[in-house]
């Protein structure tokens, strides 16, 4: 570990042990995702390890005083994650009862997304060019293939991959981290990036590429974790990276030349995300209470690449901080 760091050695010793993993691993403090900053107030130092088993690591997430995105500021090396997410997130996940749920699940989310993108930009998307990132299993492509699109899915789990490939047979999976993804620029008319962007090691070389691969007035889906249904430190689990909200997607987007067009918490995608998607949770019930009560469930954004160079100005988000009546506590 860094000289520098040493003051957070101790946390992230314990959720090395809590995770079962090695010691001696790196890691470093962020920057902010969005603006590049490092100016951040500390939101939650506990986060959620496991529901199931009630654990917590004690690790800062932060929100930046500059455009008020929402993070962990602790990074760890590419090789910690690729064995968390592998090795023990999707171990507790992809059982073989789950599994064939989650790919019924990911189609009929793929006709939700079929059917609202093309009714709200009025756009058909009948034999396009389509890019899925962190697609798993290709589920939601498939809806786009059956029409005649030329569809790419890439998801850094081979398992989930491999699952795709034998039900999915009309999409071009690919096992391979979207950092290490390529193709060719300007080919894709739809690039969807559904709830991955909260979990990938590099989201601004993600988001580089994508930018580069899609086409100019091209399509740009997005989904994130969306509304806080549940207390600050469960909502802000380490599963998560960082977490999105309307403003912050614009923000970011801007950064690489998408222009937003649309943005919800409320839609067909997150009423079938919420009803699948913390079933195994313990707090199910409760979160299953609050999105009834609320009608919010993740966030959908679209946008359109420009084909004119944007101008970055970043608009603050104080979302977060509102929410969850943070802005009186913080020094």
């Amino acid at each position: 570990m860094k000289k520098n760091l040493l003051s957070y050695d101790i946390f992230v010793d314990d959720l090395l042990s809590k995770l079962k993993i090695k010691k001696n691993t790196n890691y470093d403090v962020c920057v902010c995702d969005v603006c590049e900053k490092k100016n951040f107030k500390i939101i939650t130092s506990k986060s959620l390890l496991s529901s199931d088993k009630n654990l917590y690591c004690y690790l800062p997430v932060v929100n930046c005083k500059i455009c008020g995105h929402s993070q962990q500021l602790i990074k760890f090396n590419d090789k910690f994650y690729n064995n968390y997410y592998m090795n023990i997130i999707e171990k507790n996940i992809l059982t073989k009862k789950n599994i064939k749920l989650r790919f019924k699940n990911s189609v009929r989310r793929g006709e939700a997304l079929k059917f609202f993108l093309e009714k709200k930009l009025k756009k058909n998307f009948n034999g396009k060019k389509i890019l899925d990132v962190g697609c798993g299993y290709g589920g939601m492509l498939l809806p786009f293939a059956k029409k005649g699109s030329e569809t790419f899915g890439v998801d850094p789990d081979k398992d989930s991959i491999n699952y795709g490939k034998k039900n999915n047979k009309f999409s071009k999976l690919i096992n391979i981290d979207a950092e290490k993804m390529k193709f060719e620029k300007k080919s894709f008319d739809l690039v969807i990036i559904n709830g991955s962007l909260e979990h990938v090691h590099n989201m601004n070389l993600v988001l580089k590429k994508v930018s580069d691969y899609i086409k100019d007035e091209g399509i740009l889906f997005l989904e994130g974790k969306g509304f806080p249904l549940d207390i600050v430190e469960n909502f802000f689990n380490f599963n998560h990276h960082r977490i999105f909200t309307k403003r912050t997607f614009d923000n970011v987007a801007l950064k690489y030349n998408f222009k937003p067009i649309y943005s919800s918490y409320k839609s067909e995608l997150s009423n079938l995300k919420s009803v699948f998607a913390h079933s195994h949770q313990k707090n199910y019930k409760l979160l299953k209470q609050n999105y009834k009560k609320n009608k919010k469930g993740n966030l959908i954004w679209v946008g359109i690449k420009s084909k004119l160079k944007l101008k970055k100005k970043y608009i603050k988000d104080n979302f977060i901080l509102k929410h969850f009546n943070l802005e009186k506590n913080f020094l």
